[in-house]
């Protein structure tokens, strides 16, 4: 009877713990995300290196796979320290904001002439809503995305703040307040509970 291998000699792409993982790897000067594919191949088919269960150890080449739709091997090595140094003791990703970095505003965000309301007795009130503001937030792994600011501004208000005094829009109808130089004082006045989202 022919001998079997050992289920830790297995070189097979089905057993591949990397593969389909979610990795966030540097690609051009920058840390990029994208998806482990397949281990990459020699030119007679075989495994490119040799996996084993000690990271270290792993000689193994990855295709990923990235957002934008290109491809690049990287190690097991290079592949394991990235998965390992995004994720906590309990093994979730934590993500934490570095800057706000831009910021974008379509057409259904309150435009300067629009920007007040006259009440019945005759006040004029500003509007005050985050419809159609975007911010651009990089991360601790220095990717970066956009996200409605009635997001932003729940989770990162004094970055907003400062944000919004730096770029000088607190003369834009949402960002409009008497407030202009403190952010703190600015945020607790202006962005907390009196911004209907």
């Amino acid at each position: 009877m022919p001998e079997l291998e050992e289920a830790d000699e297995i070189q097979h792409e089905a057993y591949d713990r990397y593969i389909t993982a979610r990795v966030c790897v540097p690609k051009g000067g920058e840390m990029s995300y994208g998806t482990v594919m397949s281990r990459k191949r020699r030119i007679d088919g075989q495994l490119q290196g040799r996996s084993n269960a000690n990271p270290i150890l792993d000689t193994s080449i990855y295709e990923v796979e990235f957002d934008d739709g290109s491809t690049e091997a990287y190690s097991a090595i290079i592949i394991a320290e990235h998965i390992y140094s995004q994720v906590d003791g309990e093994g979730y990703s934590r993500y934490m904001l570095n800057e706000i970095v831009d910021h974008k505003k379509d057409s259904t965000a309150v435009s300067k002439e629009d920007g007040c309301i006259t009440t019945k007795a005759g006040r004029k009130l500003l509007k005050r809503t985050t419809k159609g503001w975007q911010f651009l937030c990089q991360w601790n792994d220095w990717t970066t995305s956009w996200h409605p600011l009635k997001d932003v501004k729940e989770s990162h208000l004094l970055q907003v703040a400062q944000y919004a005094i730096n770029k000088g829009l607190v003369c834009v109808p949402l960002f409009r307040c008497g407030v202009k130089s403190d952010p703190v004082e600015w945020g607790a006045v202006h962005c907390g509970n009196s911004v209907a989202s």
